[in-house]
């Protein structure tokens, strides 16, 4: 006999169980078993909500099925933790994404206080005309850089000089010459291979009437000094040097001075300007001379009884 049925009754010899044993729940969690030799099973309750964010489990004090929320916390502050029913746990990283003025994104998430840092921003794009690294402005986030200094002037050019913002490179404006030294004239020429100043040397082409140029400049005191004219062109009964009249440029001589008369000569001689010669006057007829002459018509010749003779 079946002894899951409860019941039998025969007809025509042939006997037939009835009345089933019905198996009940033991307890909220376990389901109504069946039945197998006379003993009814006992299988658990399955409690499954189909929700991945709880903890199923079964509890007889609680009155069957239990869904336990479950706690997605990771121990990370910088994750966002939430539930996906389909999928459970989703622990999203924290995206520092929003960096304050003169900071750069993305920062970096502190594991421990959830806090994001941010790097700095590095001021390192100066224009043409500016040096950097420059300084970022915590109020506006600008970078503002230092102005390049133009403070390398070459030879013949003065500093500060201006930078060109197309380019960068730098103008300077052309060195001024010092005022020309003695002996030199003009605003000087400026050398770019030795950065020295060159001048125009003073001419001394201006002599007075008594003297001659060109003329020679003293560095000491930037005056020019001139050779005086040489008068040494005299005329006929005239003597050298001679002497320049200052007034005029014109040079005069002193006249020349007749040797002493000759034999039945008297003098002073007269110097004739047309031929420079000196004329003397006639000794007296019979006047002595030489040995033992007499002078007879300006000449020393022998003596005649008439002229003194013996």
């Amino acid at each position: 006999s079946d002894k899951c049925l409860q019941t039998y009754s025969c007809k025509g010899g042939v006997c037939t169980g009835q009345t089933p044993v019905i198996c009940q729940a033991s307890d909220q969690c376990h389901v109504a078993g069946t039945c197998s030799g006379g003993t009814c099973s006992n299988p658990p309750k399955t409690c499954n909500d189909n929700n991945n964010c709880t903890t199923d489990s079964c509890d007889t004090t609680k009155g069957g099925c239990v869904f336990t929320p479950l706690s997605c916390d990771d121990g990370n502050k910088c994750t966002v933790d939430s539930c996906n029913p389909q999928t459970g746990c989703v622990n999203t990283p924290v995206m520092c994404q929003s960096p304050g003025t003169c900071q750069l994104a993305p920062g970096t998430c502190d594991s421990s206080t959830g806090a994001c840092t941010y790097p700095p921003l590095t001021c390192q794009s100066p224009s043409m005309c500016q040096v950097g690294p420059g300084t970022c402005d915590s109020g506006s986030g600008m970078c503002s850089y230092s102005p390049k200094t133009c403070a390398s002037p070459g030879k013949c050019q003065v500093g500060p000089g201006t930078c060109d913002s197309s380019t960068g490179g730098c103008s300077y404006p052309p060195m001024q010459c010092p005022p020309p030294g003695n002996c030199q004239v003009g605003a000087g020429t400026c050398d770019p291979s030795t950065g020295n100043c060159t001048y125009a040397p003073l001419s001394c082409q201006s002599p007075n009437t008594c003297q001659v140029g060109p003329g020679t400049c003293d560095p000491g005191t930037g005056t020019c000094s001139y050779s005086p004219k040489a008068c040494n062109s005299p005329g006929n009964c005239q003597v050298a040097p001679g002497s320049c009249d200052s007034s005029t440029g014109a040079c005069s001589y002193p006249p020349m001075q007749c040797p002493p008369p000759g034999s039945c000569q008297v003098g002073p001689g007269t110097c004739d300007p047309s031929s420079g010669n000196c004329t003397y006057g006639s000794a007296a007829d019979g006047t002595p001379c030489g040995a033992s002459g007499c002078c007879m018509s300006g000449s020393c010749s022998v003596c005649s009884l008439g002229d003194g003779g013996v």
